[in-house]
């Protein structure tokens, strides 16, 4: 596996209000292999969570990621997210900053299922293995 992410419906629960809210997907557990980071990775996996939300009529996604995880908020930044809030959740010895990514033209056909043929070309062919309806797995494909 060279990636990874995990996508959430909102939480009621959650005591992050950006998850709690009806219009917002949540991004979760975002891993790209460290000897491939910078390949595209971590932008196709964005793109399948944006596809995701997208199909199940979300305006918007969320995550949040350490505060002084500077070089990864950069990365979100460049990826249009925004900086929300920084919040300080129970549990956690640091401050955390949640990020949010308004969906364009979010109400499309429910489809039930993001788009599989996203392509990462500077690795070549890859395979989208999904555990279930909202954690998915990257695969490169031997040739």
């Amino acid at each position: 596996m060279i990636g990874t992410i995990t996508l959430e419906h909102p939480d009621r629960s959650s005591s992050i209000e950006a998850y709690r809210d009806l219009a917002t997907a949540s991004v979760h557990q975002l891993a790209v292999d460290p000897a491939i980071q910078g390949a595209g990775v971590g932008g196709a996996l964005i793109a399948y969570a944006s596809a995701w939300a997208r199909a199940r009529r979300y305006e918007r996604l969320a995550l949040d990621t350490p505060q002084g995880a500077s070089r990864e908020v950069a990365w979100y930044f460049g990826r249009g997210f925004d900086l929300l809030q920084t919040v300080h959740v129970l549990g956690r010895r640091y401050a955390s900053v949640v990020l949010t990514k308004e969906l364009a033209d979010f109400a499309v056909r429910r489809t039930g299922q993001a788009r599989m043929d996203m392509s990462v070309p500077r690795l070549g062919k890859m395979q989208w293995v999904s555990a279930n309806d909202s954690s998915v797995g990257l695969y490169r494909v031997a040739t």
